[in-house]
């Protein structure tokens, strides 16, 4: 083979492996692309996660005040029940009082 051959050979070999290394630049970058929007994706994620917790404590804290009132008015409904049952007893012996003072004056 000539002088001029052989580089024209080394070159074209050259050649070829600039164009694979062009290629696996190529892939790396493009790896690198894919990686990167994951990981903005994870940020999306976490994002949403934060949001999630911090709309599931704020449930919280209202179902806690709901609860603190559900006793409240389960006491306040305990005392009401308790109240009249005494009104309705004095009533009902009033009555039988009365009652009974009418037929003894009648009688």
């Amino acid at each position: 083979m000539s002088e001029k051959g052989a580089v024209t050979h080394e070159m074209s070999d050259n050649l070829d492996e600039t164009k694979e290394l062009l290629r696996m630049a190529m892939d790396v970058r493009e790896s690198i692309a894919r990686l990167d929007t994951k990981v903005d994706r994870l940020s999306e994620i976490q994002k949403t996660a934060e949001d999630a917790k911090e709309s599931a404590n704020s449930a919280h804290g209202r179902l806690d005040s709901h609860e603190h009132r559900l006793v409240e008015n389960d006491e306040r409904w305990r005392n009401d029940r308790t109240e009249k049952r005494w009104i309705w007893g004095l009533f009902f012996t009033a009555v039988i009082a009365v009652s009974t003072a009418l037929l003894s004056i009648l009688l």
